[in-house]
């Protein structure tokens, strides 16, 4: 999906996520320096990378599931972060 972003201000109005249903994530690929990751990608944006377990969070009311990476739902297996996930966006 960052291809068809970076294309056309509007290269995403064909895409459309919905809840329940986890995306595939883009993976990011290593690089030597930040020469070599320019050098690779021209105009770009860096984030910092932290570790820890990367999931989706999908909720509406209070019905949440967590996604792995792999796009399996893993809320049995983190009840402790599905309920912050809840409690945290009620105080917002």
């Amino acid at each position: 999906m960052a291809y068809v972003a970076a294309a056309a201000p509007l290269g995403l109005a064909g895409f459309g996520l919905q809840l329940f249903r986890p995306v595939q994530p883009m993976l990011a690929q290593p690089a030597g320096d930040v020469d070599d990751a320019l050098a690779r990608l021209g105009e770009t944006v860096f984030e910092f990378k932290l570790d820890g377990a990367r999931v989706q969070v999908h909720r509406r009311g209070d019905d949440v599931v967590v996604y792995s990476r792999q796009l399996n739902d893993v809320t049995e297996r983190v009840p402790t972060e599905a309920a912050t996930h809840i409690v945290l966006t009620k105080r917002a």
